[in-house]
């Protein structure tokens, strides 16, 4: 088995944003803390170096800026491998502590600051002095942009020139919104209803296939990920790329895209199934 990558799982102290759409209310739910984490750590990186992983994200379940104690240990715990963090952002806005964590952050030899945007002509532009900031301090920025129904209204012309004109980008990923085929029996009931009525299967595809025409008409193809399926181009200076799914939860192939470790201690190879647990 092959992986390309090693999500790890913050253990959750709340968001500040409650997003309907979030991982956390559509997946089985699981109890954990750092120590749990920290038993099996020796074990997670050597079955993430047999597997091949060029790269981990920390993510969570929660905001990982929520828990910034347990978003360091991780990052420190992990900092012989590029890393990302996938954050929604907000506290990196705030004004008495945006700082310090972006420090915190670099302290911790973080490569990729990935910051997940769904509403991207409001937030975007509020976002350009702290992408600078980051730059600056040697990180790389990229916008996950989560299409939902309300994008409807907008081309992705438009949505590109906010792009550039936000500038400090360095990588772009348009990603859909959708439920998981498999859904466990925990999953919230009004946020699955919500993801049907709000995620973005009807706009996404106008929005990816837009993206599509402009990175094969103007842009340079850059590479291709064999095991997902994913390519990428260089648009404007700016890597993009476009997932037609928002979790893992199959593979298309013998190898996975990703090894999931969890704040239970346990390793895993889907989100949303239990039965994946490696050990």
């Amino acid at each position: 088995m092959k992986a390309a990558n090693l999500t790890v799982s913050v253990p959750d102290e709340g968001c500040d944003k409650n997003c309907d759409y979030c991982i956390s209310k559509i997946t089985p739910q699981v109890d954990g803390d750092y120590d749990k984490m920290k038993w099996n750590l020796l074990k997670v990186k050597k079955i993430a170096d047999v597997a091949g992983v060029t790269s981990v994200l920390i993510t969570g379940k929660g905001e990982p800026l929520v828990n910034m104690k347990d978003t360091a240990k991780l990052l420190a715990d992990f900092s012989e491998y590029p890393t990302e963090l996938q954050t929604n952002g907000k506290k990196l806005l705030d004004p008495e502590i945006g700082e310090n964590i972006l420090g915190t952050l670099k302290l911790n030899k973080l490569n990729i600051l990935a910051v997940s945007i769904d509403a991207p002509f409001a937030q975007l532009p509020r976002f350009k002095k702290v992408f600078k900031r980051a730059q600056e301090m040697g990180m790389l920025i990229r916008v996950c942009i989560n299409v939902l129904s309300d994008l409807n209204y907008a081309s992705f012309n438009r949505l590109w020139n906010e792009i550039l004109e936000t500038e400090h980008i360095d990588q772009f990923l348009l990603r859909n919104i959708t439920l998981p085929s498999n859904i466990g029996e925990d999953a919230s009931e009004y946020n699955k209803q919500w993801i049907e009525l709000h995620g973005g299967d009807k706009v996404y595809p106008k929005f990816r296939n837009a993206l599509i025409k402009k990175a094969e008409k103007e842009g340079t193809f850059l590479r291709a990920d064999t095991i997902w399926g994913m390519k990428f181009f260089e648009v404007d200076g700016i890597s993009v790329t476009w997932s037609d799914y928002c979790i893992q939860e199959k593979n298309r192939t013998d190898d996975i895209r990703s090894l999931i470790y969890l704040p239970d201690g346990h390793l895993y190879t889907s989100w949303n199934n239990k039965a994946s647990k490696l050990f």
